[in-house]
């Protein structure tokens, strides 16, 4: 039997492309994700979503994870309490804590709990008797960490900067990598710019994990399915590309960020540093004329995109991805239009739509059709 990788990319709010898209997949197979897939990943808002469907719900008791509807819920209701203004020269855009109880950090900690760990979200998933579910994990960028004991608040002595999983079966090994859930949702969403980095573990208000500074996990994997293979060889639940189905989710990808408007070769492509970062943005429009930064637009599309050409080369008859086209309007991480997002998903896997036979073909895998 196949070993079912699900990742679920970043995108900020457009994670109400993923979410409507699982709750459509919830609805037709009549069960949730933990009982059909064995490894659970994502990255960013896909990553709080992953932990989501992974983790015991407060309001049911914790008897069972959130359902793909409820996540889908939290984006089209709750983006004013995630996303809240700050003010100020060089500040990131967005609190993560007002001090009000409002920001994503409150809210991740009122939504998923601000004291269940990542071991006790396995031990507690794993002990249902419908499920399937052995790993799950978020990516994240690490900046700086305590190499001592996690605890002393102050990560001078650098170990090491790279990614770093935040992930069910490192937590249930170790303490130092046993952090809350809703850490490990944060520091995976912690966008530069956008949030604030992440400090996560060492005490006090956080869990007692290893100290850690971090950032959004799409400065390393906003595609993350790369990861999810490497979890399922990690721990030894395959052992050939032969026993893998990864399904990969995206948040809609706007292809006119994929390159430059021809007018921008006004200068020959000799580009300094203003151009490339778009601060001359009369000469840096994107292929449909927005005004744009086309060095994050390299990097972050090549993020996206390398993935999924990869494994269409080495395993395409056992991978499926979805995820639709949008327009530059739709494509900001932090745009207000959720209504217009949960149709744009709906329509893509409906009748009709461009991934209507992937959708089918995911049903499969999953023991749907």
């Amino acid at each position: 039997m196949s070993v079912i990788i699900l990742t679920i990319d970043g995108g900020g709010i457009r994670g109400v492309i993923p979410a409507k898209i699982l709750t459509q997949l919830e609805q037709d197979l009549g069960a949730p994700m933990h009982e059909v897939v064995d490894i659970l990943g994502g990255t960013s808002t896909g990553g709080i979503i992953a932990l989501g469907l992974s983790t015991p719900n407060p309001s049911n008791n914790g008897s069972t994870p959130f359902t793909a509807s409820q996540m889908l819920g939290f984006y089209m209701n709750d983006e004013a309490s995630i996303f809240v203004k700050q003010s100020g020269l060089d500040v990131a855009e967005y609190y993560s804590d007002n001090g009000s109880g409002q920001g994503i950090q409150p809210w991740l900690q009122q939504t998923i709990g601000s004291t269940i760990t990542l071991s006790q979200a396995a031990s507690q998933v794993k002990s249902l008797n419908s499920n399937k579910l052995s790993q799950a994990f978020t990516t994240s960028y690490l900046l700086n960490q305590d190499s001592v004991n996690g605890n002393d608040n102050n990560p001078s002595d650098f170990v090491y900067g790279g990614p770093y999983l935040f992930n069910w079966s490192d937590a249930k090994s170790s303490t130092l990598d046993d952090y809350y859930v809703w850490e490990a949702a944060r520091g995976t969403s912690a966008a530069p710019t956008y949030f604030p980095f992440a400090m996560v573990g060492g005490g006090g208000g956080n869990s007692s994990a290893t100290l850690r500074w971090v950032v959004d996990g799409g400065m390393v994997a906003n595609n993350p399915m790369l990861f999810g293979i490497s979890e399922a060889f990690r721990l030894n639940l395959a052992s050939s590309l032969a026993d893998i189905t990864v399904i990969s989710l995206g948040t809609g990808l706007y292809l006119g960020a994929s390159g430059v408007n021809y007018s921008s070769f006004s200068d020959g492509g000799n580009w300094g540093t203003a151009a490339w970062l778009g601060e001359k943005t009369s000469d840096t429009d994107d292929l449909d004329g927005h005004a744009t930064h086309p060095l994050t637009n390299v990097l972050s599309l090549s993020n996206q995109i390398s993935p999924s050409l990869i494994l269409n080369n080495i395993m395409p008859d056992q991978f499926l991805r979805l995820e639709p086209s949008i327009s530059f309007a739709d494509s900001a991480l932090d745009g207000t239009d959720t209504t217009g997002l949960e149709k744009i998903a709906a329509d893509f896997i409906g009748e009709g739509g461009a991934g209507n036979e992937t959708y089918n073909s995911i049903l499969d895998a999953l023991g749907g059709n």
